[in-house]
């Protein structure tokens, strides 16, 4: 188990930063007109991960002497699409209470044409094997030859959060105490074909993630003008996180491989928002808000890779190990709209 306490100790510190940016004047209370609020948000996210540092192939000489990686991996660079919704107000006789949900869906597919080098000694492609044994072969050769490669990498997160809310505000500010829990999913696709025909490689992972811990939820809002009302809102959570790992490779020189594994971490999240009120009618209000967010309860897959000075088909020189999965970090920035329902 790894633990990375630098992401957790950032990500609390500057949540607890921004829940008290309103909280300069202790004379301005938060705006309310009921004893509950249903918000629901729908909004579009940029999303920033690492995915998988290769493909499963290599540029290699005659005897399989590394000359270089023909490609720097993948990651997901993209805008997607997130709905989330809370309550903060009584329920059940349990006094106050929070409840949040949220999905977030992203994409990013991207097809290049790879060339092998046109200098130095006669290349060829090479592919390897996910399960860290020495190379099979080639799927083509020569200078200049050249292959389309096609990467789809998407990701899908669905996370729920409950809380007691405590009956007393912490600097005018709504505070929750209570449990967090997500799962996500990450599909990674590549397959290699040569132009003009030839041999092939594809390669198929998947990373599961269930992860849980206790969680800090909390809201301010602040009048702007009689009409006109700012927010900001988010949660931080410590988290354990286990990945599963499951993976297929095959090529025209291989028969077909899988394998399995798993990886448990010390993980936390935190995200928050800011807006402001543009509309209200009735006991509803309309808000614009922007957001960002950082966690590392994610994980980016590590297939073999040569490197200079390595022969791919001798396992005396090239022992990478099979593909496995590390922790990594992901980052959002979202903007949406919010509708609140007090009552």
């Amino acid at each position: 188990m790894r633990i990375k306490p630098s992401i957790l100790v950032t990500a609390i510190i500057g949540s607890f930063t921004i829940s008290s940016a309103f909280a300069a004047d202790p004379q301005v209370a938060t705006v309310a007109t009921g004893d509950g609020v249903f918000n629901i948000r729908l909004g579009a996210a940029y999303v920033n991960m690492d995915v998988a540092n290769g493909f499963g192939t290599v540029v290699d000489e005659s005897d399989f002497t590394f000359i270089t990686q023909p490609d720097n991996g993948a990651g997901i660079s993209a805008v997607g699409g997130e709905l989330s919704g809370d309550y903060w107000g009584p329920g059940l006789g349990l006094g106050g209470i929070y409840l949040g949900a949220s999905i977030l869906k992203v994409s990013d597919d991207n097809n290049s044409v790879l060339a092998l080098p046109t200098t130095g000694p006669f290349p060829f492609l090479d592919t390897l094997p996910i399960d860290g044994s020495p190379s099979h072969g080639a799927i083509t050769a020569g200078p200049g030859a050249q292959a389309n490669v096609s990467v789809d990498a998407d990701f899908h997160r669905l996370a729920a959060s409950a809380g007691y809310a405590l009956p007393t505000q912490t600097a005018g500010t709504n505070v929750a105490l209570g449990l967090y829990g997500a799962y996500s999913q990450l599909n990674f696709d590549a397959a290699t074909k040569p132009v003009g025909g030839g041999g092939f490689a594809n390669l198929s992972e998947d990373v599961n993630v269930a992860s849980v811990g206790p969680m800090v939820a909390f809201q301010k809002t602040v009048p702007l003008t009689e009409t006109v009302e700012g927010f900001i809102e988010g949660q931080v959570a410590l988290l354990y996180a286990r990945g599963n790992f499951d993976a297929t490779q095959s090529a025209s020189n291989i028969s077909g491989i899988s394998l399995s594994s798993h990886e448990g971490d010390i993980a936390g999240m935190a995200e928050g928002r800011a807006g402001v009120s543009v509309l209200a009618f009735g006991g509803g209000k309309l808000s614009l808000f922007g957001g960002l967010g950082v966690r590392n309860d994610v994980y980016k897959i590590v297939n073999p890779r040569s490197e200079p000075g390595l022969v791919a088909s001798n396992a005396a020189s090239y022992h990478p190990g099979p593909a496995t999965i590390q922790q990594t970090i992901q980052y959002s920035v979202s903007v949406g709209a919010k509708f609140a329902i007090q009552f």
